[in-house]
């Protein structure tokens, strides 16, 4: 069972964004199912990701970290309540609260890359589990806004082996879907919504394991060009910023605050640049109801 944290943040949604790519998430980093608050994963005025959610070991993780400090890159940092697990014996055994760590990392680069990094710091093998619940709605963005009936859709939803959970939405003009991929090791559980990762984690070891969310158009598919991995797009957006900043004009005065606010509005800035059809750029605003 997925919980809902009560919210204990001023702000109550992150935004990050690459070029048509943007994601709005809640500060613990969850997409909410059945949320009608504009939460998601889109592109071309789509929600192609209406559902994102993490539990483990059957609790809510505990979020420690949350940043979107460079507008196109998420972090965040959950830890763990206490829960019943088993050992490397099978043995059921407790897991102290805030012995597990999960860092997970997200960037956008023709589609969304999540790193998850899982971190044990108890003194014996711990066995975890790491569920993920997904869904899509393909919304279209004015009925996100309610500006227009919603219209219930008739989705196909795949599983591809071991490897992929895709959701499909066909009408009579073009198909559209949302392609989550199982990257490093296949997950122990797929259904047609949930995903669920085990792993026996030994004392102060870390393992990584990586989704990457693919979002299609067909026939007429939109050409992003889609990293190879979560670091490939790391370095290419990285090497995309720097270019940014060496062209850009840069301000500096003598008071350190003024500073601070001129490097956030350079960076938001930044975020909001997009590509237009003919690869000229130019800065989209109103994330996430209407991007234009």
């Amino acid at each position: 069972m997925l919980l809902t944290q009560p919210n204990k943040f001023t702000v109550s949604n992150r935004t990050i964004k690459n070029n048509h790519l943007f994601l709005v998430d809640t500060m613990y980093g969850e997409i909410p199912a059945g949320n009608d608050s504009g939460l998601g994963l889109y592109t071309l005025d789509t929600r192609f990701l209406s559902c994102l959610q993490i539990a483990m070991n059957g609790t809510q993780p505990v979020c420690l970290l949350s940043s979107t400090e460079v507008g196109y890159l998420s972090t965040l940092v959950y830890t763990n309540g206490q829960f019943q697990s088993l050992d490397d014996n099978s043995q059921e055994c407790v897991v102290d609260e805030e012995t597990i760590q999960l860092k997970r990392e997200t960037i956008l680069d023709g589609a969304l890359f999540d790193k998850f990094t899982l971190s044990s710091y108890n003194m014996a093998p711990v066995k975890i589990e790491i569920t993920l619940h997904f869904d899509a709605d393909f919304r279209d963005m004015f009925e996100i806004r309610h500006l227009v009936p919603y219209k219930t859709r008739d989705l196909q939803i795949e599983r591809e082996g071991d490897n992929a959970l895709v959701f499909r939405y066909p009408n009579s003009t073009k198909t559209l879907e949302t392609r989550i991929l199982f990257k490093d090791f296949a997950p122990r559980f797929i259904d047609d919504r949930t995903i669920v990762y085990e792993k026996l984690i030994y004392p102060l070891e870390k393992h990584e394991f990586n989704i990457e969310i693919q979002m299609l158009n067909h026939p007429t598919e939109p050409v992003f060009t889609i990293a190879e991995g979560f670091e490939d797009a790391r370095k290419r957006i990285d090497l995309s910023n720097d270019a940014w900043c060496d062209e850009v004009t840069q301000f500096e005065s003598d008071n350190d605050d003024f500073n601070e606010m001129l490097e956030r509005s350079h960076k938001d800035l930044r975020m909001l640049l997009t590509q237009s059809d003919d690869g000229s750029p130019f800065l989209a605003a109103g994330i996430p109801w209407y991007v234009c």
